[in-house]
């Protein structure tokens, strides 16, 4: 039997490359980056001399970057930096856990009450990653404008999530930028590998067609007219399935017909989705598509929600959580 191939990886501790004089100890290294969730690393230590477990070592809020040689290009690929959020001891072991780095900003912290008037979603999106020292990147094909809507009691960071969830779009915070992309320009983009069924180490995949709906109706008060309406959206490619009804504020028609697609594309995004198993690759990462060619109903286009990789004695392995990459 052949040897797993480890990859060569750098550990930076506070700046420092401490990647030589920890390696002896350490028997698993397992980072996961997420799509809207915090990113996380784990790294299992050999602590069978009590070393790790000395309360001097590691501090609290231990700064560390990551980064991973690819196997095939050579290059090494960073995975981000995360600050030491606890340190678990077992009999012989001890994990530092850790996650990704935002900035100190009250953007998870502070509640607010404030409305936003005669904007854009792009501009409330960029107010909110300005006040919080973030970078906006925001990806859409159209703008939508905003006559009135309200954060209440909410942070920065719930009020986005709410906005990314009504809309149709991705939100994620990182250290330095705020991501605020719609769901279509990720999916949409080429995948970055392809891989048959010989490729897989281990495959879980689920075709979930009972659980979806057919359309959506959004019923909706017209100020204006002082009357109520509703808009009702039917999917031409789904046959058989429930519909989605929505009670949401909405400023007219057109934004009715915005809202019942995403709606109906958040209900939707799982009816066919799972996990694989793959031989490392530090490129896949939460976000990217790649393509799957199995002869059979599971193969086609899938959108990575999530990728955990594990260096260890045992190799090294890319597992990615993904669901159908389709549009409305």
């Amino acid at each position: 039997m052949e040897a797993p191939v480890i990859p060569d990886f750098v550990l930076y501790f506070e700046g420092k490359d401490i990647t030589k004089d920890l390696r002896p100890y350490i028997l698993e290294i397992r980072y996961t980056d997420n799509v809207s969730a915090v990113d996380d690393l784990s790294i299992v230590l050999d602590n069978s001399n009590k070393e790790f477990t000395n309360a001097s070592f590691p501090t609290p809020d231990l700064e560390i970057k990551l980064y991973i040689k690819h196997l095939k290009t050579g290059e090494y690929i960073y995975c981000g930096t995360f600050k030491r959020d606890n340190l678990k001891r077992k009999l012989y072991t001890a994990t530092i856990k850790a996650l990704s780095i935002v900035k100190k900003s009250t953007i998870k912290t502070t509640k607010k009450n404030r409305t936003f008037q005669n904007t854009s979603l792009s501009q409330i999106v960029s107010q909110i990653a300005t006040e919080n020292s973030l970078t906006p990147v925001i990806k859409q094909t159209e703008d939508l404008q905003i006559k009135n809507i309200l954060q209440q009691n909410e942070t920065d960071s719930q009020f986005i999530e709410k906005l990314a969830k009504k809309y149709g779009y991705f939100q994620k915070i990182t250290p330095d930028k705020l991501f605020f992309i719609q769901q279509e320009e990720p999916e949409n983009q080429e995948p970055i590998e392809t891989f048959k069924e010989t490729d897989l180490i281990d495959c879980d995949l689920d075709d979930n067609t009972a659980k979806i709906y057919k359309g959506a109706i959004v019923y909706y008060h017209d100020p204006k007219e002082n009357k109520d309406f509703k808009y009702e959206y039917i999917d031409p490619n789904i046959e058989i399935g429930e519909i989605l009804k929505i009670n949401q504020k909405v400023e007219n028609t057109e934004d009715a017909k915005k809202l019942a697609i995403s709606m109906l594309k958040q209900k939707n995004k799982f009816k066919q989705s799972g996990s694989i198993t793959v031989e490392g690759n530090p490129l896949l990462v939460a976000g990217a598509t790649i393509e799957l060619d199995l002869g059979d109903k599971f193969s086609g286009k899938y959108f990575i929600e999530s990728s955990t990789h594990t260096i260890g004695q045992q190799g090294y392995t890319t597992t990615l959580q993904i669901r159908i990459a389709e549009n409305i």
